[in-house]
């Protein structure tokens, strides 16, 4: 179980940030996104690009890859 990161919608650096985005709010981070991808369960979270880890349960629960096609 993943506490804390259930709102979570994705991990994302923005220059030399790191945020963690729940809806339409953003989170700097203390962190770098190689840190988050060691910290959080692999069965939850994905690397999907060099500046995103993507919560894909909350993606597909969401159905928002939907938009994409």
């Amino acid at each position: 179980m993943c506490v804390g990161c259930e709102g979570i919608s994705y991990f994302e650096t923005q220059g030399d940030y790191v945020f963690a985005v729940q809806g339409k709010k953003q989170f700097r981070l203390s962190f770098r996104l190689y840190e988050l991808e060691q910290q959080f369960p692999q069965d939850r979270f994905m690397r999907v690009s060099k500046s995103v880890i993507l919560n894909i349960i909350s993606h597909i629960s969401n159905r928002r890859w939907e938009r994409h096609f």
